[in-house]
């Protein structure tokens, strides 16, 4: 019976401090059906992640979606939230949902949609998609949670 025991909390011991196993899926444009193999994550505290980015340039969007393992570090800044970067014509939304348990991230994620909602924070903008210097800065309202003002070489 004690040798019982001792190997239960033995074998416990040796599964709490292993890596985290996740899905990898390559960028798809298919929200829905990215799957891919599943694989061990390099270090122990790793979160297994979903991504779904929305690129909008003009009237042209392309949707991507992307699974991963995500270092603590990152996921300590990226996950669960929105990244979102507006410019005139131009906008990027990128979110990430992250999760903590062997291959929690198999399901699909929806698509986040931007919050167009005004709130008085306003940025010069300029956007050259030829990289290009631009000819003049105009305004941009800031929506949602946008509150920081990105300044970029030219």
């Amino acid at each position: 019976m004690n040798c019982i025991l001792v190997l239960l909390i033995f074998g416990s011991a040796i599964t709490a401090g292993s890596a985290r196993f996740c899905e990898i899926c390559n960028i798809t444009a298919d929200v829905d059906n990215c799957s891919g193999e599943t694989v061990k994550c390099e270090n122990e505290n790793d979160f297994c992640a979903i991504q779904v980015e929305n690129d909008t340039l003009g009237n042209d969007t392309r949707i991507a979606v992307g699974k991963s393992c995500i270092p603590l570090a990152d996921g300590k800044i990226m996950c669960n939230k929105t990244l979102t970067v507006t410019t005139l014509d131009y906008h990027y939304l990128l979110y990430t949902e992250c999760c903590d348990t062997d291959n929690c991230n198999k399901h699909g994620i929806k698509l986040q949609e931007k919050n167009q909602t005004e709130n008085g924070h306003q940025c010069d903008a300029c956007f050259s998609q030829e990289g290009i210097k631009c000819a003049e800065n105009k305004t941009q309202k800031c929506t949602g949670n946008e509150f920081e003002c990105l300044d970029s070489p030219r």
